[in-house]
């Protein structure tokens, strides 16, 4: 009996098209689905009686096809989808369409997910009436550069009469499709190993891909065509088509290198038949080099920022040094019984100097924000105090141009909540010193007023309106944008850098805010913006610029460790005008000496230095003086970049303070670190008082006399929701809240003589401070399973 071999062709190619690992549809003129494959089923997860005739959207459970009532080819998005118009203009010319990538949202259980497919059409005729049949591969996986682990398996036999019907309608999709398709009979031997294979049939795609032809391959053998390959490589390549081809069970091989072809492949097997297998191979060669090419380019990309962040941090510290210089020293003169002309001189000269320095950080903050490194705080503030404080800031210009500056502060605001206070004081200090500056008569007012609250969240309108010169609406289009003002003759006449605006409007955008302008050239200008607050009962943010400070008694012992002679000056004679004794070194090994000889009270320590660095003298010392004593030490540099102190004080630096130095901010922060340091020392004293054991078996402390009036239980209440509550700020990292609460903790445990829970507090107090977060972490931990042993044995 002879078969026919059109319809053996036809059978075969129906077997490969119900086997195939991606998803076959056979469309009518109608774009219904009269036809579908085992791996369409499974990717859509339905049988098959469920799957027909329906439009190919709804089939596929995609968005768009929802749009419409009448589904498919109807929804504003089917207008311009890829597949859509692929099938139209394949029904409509008959010519195929391969290689069509195109991204589409489905729907599967209520649930959206993004899907990147790649598809061919090819036209079939069927009845002498034009159909397509549909290939959609799934290439999700391949878009995100990973390896697609999706197994296709396949094992139905189907009869040979149905198989020999469909093999030549389905011949020319597989001769269309845009990867490399190859048909392999597999060779065993007397034993059952396999040996080689014989290559049965091939597609277009893999002529032009290999530069080979259909008569230099098929019937060929594997050994026959790559017959210098390594033995090894073949035998391990021959177990894995054998397993492939006797198992049924299809296999994805790794991205591989060939030599011969000096490209890079994927490939996908599958088995229609017993001691048959299938290869789909994929080029990868393009996608490789885009893939490389991109991380090249990351790499470039990143090098230019970091080399921008260090041009930034030089600048900074070549510009601020000499300011520091310049505002050191007429500070210090203006000290001195001078003239009334002579001081009127100086502190135009501070004014100038202030005002160079204001836009060398506007610059520094815009580009802190284009680089993305500028994180936004949620700390506790008090919004009245902040306003008073911010108002009190421009009070003095408000005056010397004889206009009204007032506040308008809503009284159904919140007093404490959550944010980023730093921030928005930063954002009203710009516009109301726009405001100020550009108006000449009348008045400047700030309104602060609630418009919603709800749960734990408060939306607050902010809003600046002055009588000034006003803003055209063609001008205004202008605003917000980067280095740019609405007049040439503005910059001349007012100064600025025109970055105020561009850089508070990305600072409330930040915050998760909108800013808007309503103005009328020569009527004034209302800057407003809204900004949302998480209400909160605690506070970790001094809003007010006051600062009582308890007073050394005596003078102290200092060491400059600075480098450049002018800051050095002015920085001593600074100290030495509040009557301390100052000793110097130029660099952080004349440093070392000196501190090995002598004892001081605290070390000003710079960053740049030649021969030895601040950073690595400040290391040095802390190894010397180990755990009994501990030197504090202030970085002093002209850094001012986000991160900056964080970064000083995780190398053992108890403080950070930036050029240009300010006598107060100055004498602030002497005060702070000595007295924070004393208090350190005290708290250190205490733990090795004399102890005693009382009846009950309970540690006593004999220094400490308990406060009369201290309800134990109420304390013992507090101290439990401060440790409920010191692990929250964990979250959002903010290590000042964190600092606040063991403080707290420490103060109560220490009226109720829980010297253990008193000491880990003080420990998590320090960590804190020195921006610590993994030590944090351990000793919170500790102090919660302490607490608990405690509330054990009290009860």
């Amino acid at each position: 009996m002879t078969i026919n071999k059109e319809n053996t062709e036809t059978s075969n190619f129906e077997l490969i098209f119900e086997t195939s690992p991606i998803g076959m549809f056979l469309l009518n003129e109608y774009s219904l689905v009269k036809k579908i494959n085992n791996a369409a089923l499974e990717f859509l997860n339905q049988n098959r009686k469920d799957a027909l005739n329906k439009r190919f959207g709804n089939e596929i459970h995609c968005q768009g096809s929802t749009e419409d009532i009448q589904g498919c080819g109807f929804g504003l998005q089917c207008q311009s989808c890829k597949l859509q118009l692929a099938i139209n203009s394949v029904l409509k010319t008959g010519q195929a369409i391969t290689g069509v990538e195109y991204a589409k949202v489905l729907i599967h259980n209520g649930e959206t997910r993004k899907y990147w497919f790649r598809a061919s059409v090819t036209p079939i005729m069927i009845s002498e009436k034009c159909n397509v049949v549909v290939a959609l591969d799934n290439i999700t996986d391949s878009k995100a550069v990973e390896d697609s682990t999706k197994k296709s398996e396949t094992e139905l036999l189907l009869s040979e009469e149905k198989q020999r019907v469909l093999y030549e309608r389905y011949r020319s999709l597989i001769m269309n499709m845009p990867d490399s398709f190859t048909y392999n009979k597999v060779i065993y031997d007397e034993d059952g190993t396999p040996v080689d294979y014989e290559v049965l049939e091939i597609n277009e795609a893999y002529e032009k891909t290999f530069n080979v032809s259909r008569a230099e391959i098929i019937g060929k053998r594997h050994s026959e065509l790559f017959f210098g390959d390594d033995p090894e490589i073949f035998r391990q390549g021959m177990v894995e088509y054998g397993e492939v081809a006797s198992t049924g069970v299809g296999l994805i091989l790794p991205v591989y290198y060939s030599e011969w072809s000096e490209r890079w492949f994927s490939m996908k097997l599958y088995s229609p038949e017993p001691s048959f297998f299938v290869s789909i191979i994929t080029d990868m060669t393009k996608r490789i080099q885009v893939e490389n090419e991109l991380h090249l380019a990351k790499e470039k990309a990143e090098a230019v920022n970091r080399a921008k962040s260090e041009f930034l941090a030089n600048m900074s510290h070549e510009i601020r040094t000499p300011i520091n210089g310049i505002v050191g020293m007429i500070d210090l003169t203006l000290l001195k019984v001078i003239n009334q002309e002579q001081r009127q001189n100086l502190e135009i000269a501070k004014a100038c100097a202030d005002s160079l320095l204001k836009i060398i950080n506007d610059i520094l903050d815009f580009s802190k924000i284009e680089a993305g490194k500028l994180v936004i705080e949620k700390i506790g503030f008090n919004m009245g105090d902040l306003l008073d404080s911010t108002i009190k800031t421009h009070s003095p210009l408000a005056m010397k141009k004889k206009l009204e500056l007032k506040c308008d502060f809503s009284s159904s605001i919140p007093q404490t909540m959550q944010g980023d206070p730093n921030r928005l004081k930063q954002i009203l200090n710009n516009l109301l010193n726009n405001a100020l500056k550009f108006t000449e008569h009348g008045s400047v007012t700030l309104s602060v007023k609630e418009l919603s609250i709800m749960d734990e969240m408060v939306e607050v309108m902010f809003a600046i309106c002055d009588s000034g010169i006003g803003i055209s609406e063609q001008d205004q289009e202008k605003l917000f944008r980067n280095f740019s003002q609405v007049d040439g003759s503005i910059t001349r006449k007012y100064g600025g850098t025109g970055l105020g605006l561009a850089i508070s409007k990305q600072l409330v955008q930040m915050m998760g805010g909108t800013i808007t302008v309503e103005s009328q050239k020569g009527k004034g200008s209302t800057f407003s913006f809204s900004l949302k607050f998480l209400l909160s009962e605690k506070l970790s943010y001094p809003t007010q610029d006051t600062f009582t400070p308890n007073h050394t008694t005596k003078p102290l012992r200092i060491l400059i460790v600075e480098d450049d002679k002018v800051n050095l000056m002015v920085l001593t004679l600074m100290l030495k005008e509040k009557g301390h004794f100052i000793e110097s070194a130029s660099n952080g090994f004349e440093a070392l000496s000196l501190h090995e000889k002598n004892v001081y009270d605290v070390i000003f320590m710079d960053i740049q230095m030649p021969i030895m660095d601040g950073i690595e003298a400040t290391a040095k010392i802390r190894e010397r003086e180990g755990e009994r004593r501990h030197t504090p030490i202030i970085a002093l540099t002209a850094y001012a970049l986000v991160g900056d102190r964080e970064k000083f004080l995780s190398y053992g630096l108890d403080e950070y303070i930036p050029k240009p130095i300010k006598m107060c901010e100055l004498s602030q922060l002497l005060e702070v670190v000595v007295n924070r340091g004393i208090s350190a020392k005290k708290s250190g004293d205490e733990s090795e008082q004399e102890v005693k054991i009382s009846d009950s078996g309970k540690v006593l402390n004999l220094s400490y006399d308990v406060p009369l009036g201290v309800d134990r239980d109420v304390t013992l209440q507090e101290i439990s929701r401060d440790i409920e509550e010191i692990s929250r700020p964990l979250t959002y990292e903010d290590m000042n809240l964190i600092e606040e609460i063991a403080h707290k903790i420490k103060n109560n445990c220490n009226l109720i003589e829980a010297d253990e829970l008193k000491t880990l507090a003080f420990k998590i107090e320090l960590a804190a401070r020195r921006e610590n977060q993994e030590q944090a972490i351990d000793y919170i931990l500790s102090l919660k399973k302490e607490f608990e042993i405690y509330l054990f044995l009290e009860h």
